[in-house]
């Protein structure tokens, strides 16, 4: 066993025979490099392999031992330390997940693998300069790295908050800002507003030393540090950290070390010795912990691996470089690649149909996506329309040309069906005028293609629901008879309450043609995403809470078509987050993932408009929208023109990857889908880590010439934010700004003529939520 202390830590090289973590003194982490050790930790029995990561927390019962060779890091950390840097430590407990986790994690835990080998390097290279700084330095990220990502409240906090209560923290928090000073029990004591007396007894009775004890200790940690990485004379140290005179440094290194302060100084410089700890120099080893010798020529190679990002796989299971094989069979799989899905557009209000930028857009989407219907947010009862019954036949076309019947023609014109929604100040006297007043100005053809959803109120009981939709329904028919009318459901917030809240409403669904529905996966988390919320109960939101709907509608009897009105994927709550957090491979896969039972999503036009409607609610993490300002398409917009190319028969398809047959040739789409919590897009390391090269090797196409286009979608090629970055401006832009950003936030395509014989091999390097798309065109 190879042991180095520094400051507050201890890293170890072991080969395990049979070792007792002091779990009372240190947190314990064990990095194994080589072969496998058995583990029981509090009474669970397991066995660790090499590439493994675990912690054993204040309080664990652990037990590593095995009888054949294997080689591990090992690092504590003494408790008091961590309470130091990390008030909340003794509320806290740290748990490493194991390899079946979210890719954020596998990539975390694959960081603290580098810093724990990186750690046990720098503790071998102890005459190099430098060797201190780089143990400091990792060991503040593994500590770091513990409280940011794998922290969880500890349950059974009782014992620790009996050693360290309220009080005692405060009064250990005040020492360690205070310790260079004179500071005494009394002053401590006036501040905590008790009595001498009574702090001196809690303050032994739970940190185990007596107060004067204890701050002698903390200076004295404090001074070796400055021992070793200083230049200061000893006496100026020693007065510095809170010392009367140098004399009692010197009695507690002899007492400690059998060395004067001036001897460990040049022995830790010229690296004849390691700089002990301060509180853990004095504690014999544990006993029952036994170790089998650790050659340091089998070791290097192990731990320079840990560092190396080339050979980083060989110790983790996450991969960067990835080869699959596709096999296309003979014959499809009988069924198209998506569902057919009806889009929404929502802008805020019917007259900016009347704006030209808004009918550029609206031009735009119906090109290149396809037909849609148009939603708008603020109700379009409220604005004029012509009285019907008080106007004679005759007289009907002189009416003015108000900016409601400007805008309806230009949408019968565009032959863009409308969205209504029935709000509950909407009475069944107003809704007849309007639907009288269409069908008089409109042609029916296009008023029975119109969608109509009903918006209950809040408090209204369900039965009053039932009977206010059955009124509108009747209506509608009378005028419209076709036309489709729904309902929105105001979903719990949790699953589970599902099944109640669907059956005191059963009357309304059973009479519904269709049932919209809310699953942004922000909206009911955005308080937890800005404190340590855990996000991987969001990395499938909308798919769950669409299957749990579904489930419970089929409960009742019901097999209602579904209208996603409101969605988003997880984005974090900041404009930094929003904006370098890229998506188009994630928003593609959840259109393409949706059940058949969902006919229709909804999406917001721009984003102009979505503020001015959404004015609380912020935008990066409300619904999606199409455009950013000038009518430049945001990543949504070209994530949903790429599904919508989708043709043919699906002939394969895997978790990243699908596979179809066209009239034309082949389709082939590939992803790297990365669902991790937005608010850790600013840790450069983690982006790294994520991206991937995939060698594609697609076997049975049919032999011969093909014209191969790709279209590559990632934060380079057809991102806007990352756009908007190279134009970096505090003023306004210019034509010619807006047509370079226009113009580069498309993804990017590239054709190549090749001909395939039995293998077609493409190698994509693929960011985080790319997108590869490609088309080959048979040559005849």
């Amino acid at each position: 066993m190879r042991n180095v202390s520094y400051m507050d830590s201890q890293i170890k090289l072991v080969n395990f025979i049979e070792f007792y973590p002091d779990s009372e003194k240190f947190v314990t982490l064990v990095y194994l490099l080589a072969g496998s050790v058995r583990l029981t930790l509090n009474g669970k029995q397991s066995e660790l392999h090499a590439g493994r990561v675990v912690v054993i927390n204040k309080g664990d019962q652990a037990r590593f031992w095995h009888e054949e060779k294997n080689m591990a890091v090992v690092l504590e950390i003494a408790c008091d330390y961590f309470f130091q840097q990390y008030r909340d430590f003794y509320s806290t407990k740290f748990t490493l997940p194991d390899e079946e986790c979210s890719n954020y994690a596998r990539v975390m835990i694959e960081q603290m693998r580098v810093k724990l080998a990186s750690m046990a390097i720098a503790s071998i290279r102890t005459g190099q300069n430098g060797h201190v700084l780089e143990m400091s330095r990792c060991l503040s990220e593994i500590m770091l790295t513990l409280v940011r990502y794998f922290n969880s409240p500890r349950k059974e906090c009782a014992p620790f908050s009996v050693r360290y209560s309220k009080r005692i923290e405060q009064v250990i928090a005040w020492m360690t800002d205070n310790y260079r000073r004179p500071i005494s029990l009394t002053e401590a004591a006036d501040r905590a507003f008790v009595s001498f007396s009574y702090l001196s007894r809690l303050f032994i009775k739970e940190v185990g030393i007596n107060f004067s004890d204890y701050l002698r200790q903390l200076r004295f940690q404090h001074c070796l540090h400055e021992i070793a990485t200083g230049n200061d004379t000893i006496s100026r140290i020693a007065l510095q950290q809170g010392f009367t005179n140098v004399r009692q440094l010197t009695l507690l290194c002899k007492r400690h070390y059998g060395k004067t302060p001036v001897q460990i100084r040049r022995d830790y410089k010229t690296g004849v010795a390691a700089l002990p700890s301060a509180q853990t120099a004095h504690v014999p080893p544990a006993k029952g912990n036994r170790f089998g010798p650790v050659d340091l020529v089998d070791a290097f190679p192990l731990l320079t691996a840990g560092t190396n990002p080339q050979c980083r796989d060989t110790l983790a299971p996450y991969m960067h470089n990835e080869e699959q094989r596709v096999i296309v069979p003979a014959r499809g799989k009988g069924h198209a690649p998506k569902e057919p899905l009806a889009y929404i557009v929502t802008i805020g209000g019917l007259e900016e149909v009347l704006k030209d930028s808004i009918q550029r857009q609206l031009r735009s989407v119906k090109e290149q996506i396809g037909a849609y219907y148009l939603d708008c947010y603020d109700s379009i009862f409220s604005r004029p329309v012509p009285d019907i019954y008080a106007l004679p036949p005759k007289t009907f076309h002189t009416v003015c040309y108000s900016e409601t019947e400007r805008a309806l023609a230009y949408l019968n014109t565009m032959d863009i069906p409308l969205v209504v929604r029935i709000g509950q100040d909407v009475t069944l006297a107003v809704l007849d005028g309007f639907l009288r007043y269409c069908v008089n100005a409109f042609s029916r053809e296009w008023l029975q293609r119109w969608r109509f959803i009903v918006y209950p109120a809040a408090c209204a009981k369900p039965q009053d629901d039932a009977e206010h939709f059955r009124h509108i329904s009747q209506l509608i028919n009378r005028w419209l008879g076709a036309a489709k009318l729904g309902v929105f459901l105001s979903l719990p917030d949790e699953i589970t309450d599902f099944s109640a809240y669907l059956t005191h409403r059963h009357d309304s669904l059973k009479q519904a043609d269709f049932i919209g529905y809310c699953a942004n996966a922000n909206l009911p988390n955005e308080r937890r995403l800005a404190s340590h919320y855990v996000f991987t109960q969001s990395e499938m939101h909308i798919s769950r809470v669409t299957e749990a709907l579904s489930r419970e509608l089929r409960t009742l009897g019901l097999l209602t078509p579904l209208c996603l009105v409101e969605w988003n994927t997880l984005t974090g709550s900041s404009y930094r987050t929003n904006g370098s957090f890229f998506r188009g491979a994630l928003i593609f896969n959840t259109l393409m993932t949706l059940p058949a039972q969902v006919c229709a999503v909804n999406v917001w036009l721009n984003l102009e408009s979505q503020r001015w409607a959404l004015q609380d609610i912020p935008s990066e993490i409300g619904s999606l929208a199409l455009f950013h300002v000038f009518n430049i398409p945001r990543p949504v917009f070209h994530a949903i023109r790429l599904r919508e190319r989708l043709k043919g028969e699906v002939l394969t398809c895997g978790s990243n990857y699908l596979v179809t047959m066209t009239d034309f040739g082949y389709q082939l789409v590939l992803s790297n889908t990365i669902t991790f919590d937005p608010q850790l897009t600013a840790e450069e390391d983690l982006f790294s880590c994520f991206k991937k090269q995939i060698t594609l090797k697609v076997m049975n196409f049919q032999p011969g010439l093909y014209r191969i286009k790709r279209w590559q979608f990632d934060q380079q090629h057809g991102a806007l934010f990352w756009q908007l970055e190279q134009t970096s401006t505090c003023y306004w832009w210019d034509d010619e700004i807006v047509e370079t950003i226009n113009r580069n936030t498309v993804p990017t395509l590239s054709v190549v003529d090749e001909h395939i014989a039995q293998e077609w091999v493409t190698v994509n390097k693929l960011d985080i939520n790319a997108l590869m798309f490609y088309e080959l065109y048979r040559v005849y």
